[in-house]
């Protein structure tokens, strides 16, 4: 009875001498090779066929599976050498893509990629859901995604820089002469401009009527290029300008004038 024990040990430590234990390969496996099956590097064995000697290869989560999907153990050795797996490209990903729907991407060697936002939107091009398992950006550093550029000109002015103000910055505006605006800097954000952007005409206080006389509109402010009239009344008589218009610095070209009375006016006529 001993002697039968014995023997029995010997041959399970003989058994251990030629499958050696493996992470991939469970205890109860008895291939009819001498050695465990290959592995590819980044894969592993997905499972053991209920037929004999068969196992089938599966790559880990950022690679995919070129070569033969399974081995068979045949007169001792493995029939096929282990399969390689390849690292995905990155602007292939079906699901979780990592760039934006208005974006293109390229791909680089390591899983690495950039993207390139499409004329009209700018950014870093980034899909912002991606959890970017199996890639890594090595674009510029913006504002993820891809957001619509505003439009560079607008009524009586442009902003600055040109061609095209970029999503997600910031521009100056520069309105045309005898124009002006509330604000000096505004943001584009997805198309946009964030602050109320008017190039409003320059205004000018329209100048009280001169004494025995009016003016016309009266009153408030008239804005740059419109004029005021100036009258007098009866028995009265304008001396200056009739007409004065607004200027594009808020100020009129001419000065209000007077009104004299005509005996005033003989008299100033006598002195001369």
């Amino acid at each position: 009875m001993i002697k039968y024990v014995i023997v029995v040990i010997c041959a399970v430590a003989v058994s251990l001498a030629q499958y050696p234990p493996n992470r991939h390969t469970p205890p109860n496996f008895r291939p009819g090779c001498h050695s465990n099956p290959p592995l590819p590097s980044f894969g592993r064995i997905k499972r053991y066929s209920q037929e004999p000697n068969f196992v089938y290869y599966a790559c880990d989560d950022c690679y995919t599976l070129r070569g033969y999907t399974y081995n068979q153990c045949l007169r001792g050795r493995w029939r096929h050498p282990a399969p390689y797996c390849h690292r995905k490209n990155a602007c292939q990903l079906r699901t979780n893509r990592p760039c934006h729907e208005n974006a293109s991407c390229r791909s680089y060697d390591g899983g690495k990629y950039t993207c390139t936002c499409k004329d009209g939107y700018s950014g870093n091009g980034k899909n912002s859901l991606f959890n970017g398992k199996c890639a890594t950006y090595v674009g510029e550093i913006k504002v993820n995604g891809c957001g619509k550029n505003c439009e560079p000109f607008m009524t009586n002015g442009m902003v600055s820089p040109l061609p095209r103000t970029d999503h997600f910055d910031f521009a100056y505006i520069y309105c045309l002469p005898g124009y002006t605006a509330d604000e000096v800097i505004v943001f584009c954000l997805f198309g946009r401009w964030q602050e109320n952007v008017l190039c409003k005409p320059m205004t000018c206080t329209v100048p009280s009527a001169p004494q025995n006389g009016t003016v016309s509109p009266s009153g408030g402010l008239i804005n740059f290029g419109k004029s005021v009239m100036y009258s007098c009344r009866s028995s009265t008589m304008l001396i200056g300008a009739e007409v004065a218009i607004c200027k594009e610095n808020g100020e009129f070209d001419l000065p209000p004038p007077h009104c004299l009375y005509l005996e005033e006016e003989r008299m100033l006529e006598g002195s001369g």
